[in-house]
């Protein structure tokens, strides 16, 4: 009797613990996910609002006079160095499998808009001011062996020349039609997919030797 009552009392303790223990680490990766989403929500704030000052800049150069071409070099370069950051902790969170997957969707929605409205400008500033920079819309799908590979590319050529700016798109991702509506100006139908200087379109995977080969 005495050994069943002891049973039973190991039986709650361990219950017990196994509830406490699940509750911890709920409780952790709540708290992990939160520190993720705060950390993105900074660096998308961050680049919105020197995006912005950028375009207010410029307007104000546009209405009292000054040199836009100027101006815009050393901004193009930071607005794409932050891009650049907020798609590695995109890319780093992405395969953490976040709890609260709504409203990391929601700020990958607002970083696709972002580079959508970085290339436009981008573009704009390369005709207009004779650039020599390339830009590169590289459409890709999650947990694709060779969307991965030709990431790996693209940021090989990244650190080898400066002036190749790299725009990134889930081609998956469906929850915005302004992306919708840059696929199909693209015809986007697999990945990965690069669009090069808006004129050259590459399908599968491209390596570094080729890629290099077509932004010269």
């Amino acid at each position: 009797m005495v050994d069943r009552i002891n049973y039973k009392r190991f039986l709650m303790i361990s219950l017990g613990v196994s509830i406490i223990i699940f509750t911890a680490g709920l409780l952790l990766g709540v708290s992990l996910d939160d520190a993720k989403v705060n950390d993105l929500l900074f660096n998308i704030n961050q680049n919105e609002l020197n995006t912005e000052s950028y375009l207010i800049e410029k307007e104000f150069i546009s209405t009292f006079g000054g040199d836009e071409c100027s101006l815009s070099n050393p901004r193009v370069d930071e607005i794409s160095q932050e891009i650049a950051n907020i798609g590695r902790l995109l890319t780093r969170y992405e395969s953490g499998n976040l709890i609260n997957e709504d409203e990391f969707n929601y700020l990958k929605r607002k970083y696709f808009l972002l580079e959508i409205k970085a290339y436009s400008l981008f573009t704009s500033l390369k005709e207009k001011c004779n650039y020599d920079y390339q830009t590169i819309l590289f459409f890709y799908d999650i947990d694709n062996d060779e969307s991965a590979n030709q990431g790996n590319v693209l940021d090989a050529l990244a650190n080898l020349n400066k002036n190749v700016y790299i725009f990134s798109f889930d081609r998956e991702f469906t929850e915005d039609p302004t992306l919708e509506t840059l696929k199909i100006h693209y015809d986007i139908k697999k990945s990965p997919t690069l669009i090069i200087n808006d004129n050259v379109k590459q399908e599968g995977l491209t390596n570094l030797e080729d890629l290099s080969n077509l932004i010269e």
